[in-house]
């Protein structure tokens, strides 16, 4: 199978496919959201706040033709606020397909999310 794939996520990605498992290991980079934080109120002293996504951060040098693999936070948001030209994005499909072990933790994943 060809890997030719970055993982910014902070762990290994083990996707199972037809060929076999394979592991993509973390790049030592991430890509995360970015959040700001409105101050809503105020519950038995402790603050509330809601919390809206703005953008997405970790993508700067990142070039054209490569294919990275995101959290599905990473991935949502990069839907709605563009993914830079050229850049192909996935997540790991951790619905109904993933593979778990008896403890119900995933261990691989059988297909990708992309936008």
């Amino acid at each position: 199978m060809d890997i030719d794939f970055i993982n910014f996520t902070p762990h290994s990605i083990n996707i199972d496919s037809p060929s076999g498992r394979v592991e993509i290991p973390p790049s030592g980079k991430t890509i995360r959201v970015t959040t700001t934080d409105d101050l809503v109120g105020e519950i038995i002293g402790v603050e509330v706040v809601k919390t809206s996504i703005v953008g997405v951060e970790g993508l700067e040098g990142v070039l054209p033709g490569t294919r990275v693999i995101v959290s599905s936070m990473v991935l949502d948001t990069l839907a709605k606020v563009g993914i830079p030209k050229g850049i192909t994005a996935y997540a790991p499909d951790t619905g109904s397909t993933a593979v778990r072990d008896e403890r119900g933790q995933i261990v691989a994943v059988r297909r990708l999310r992309t936008v």
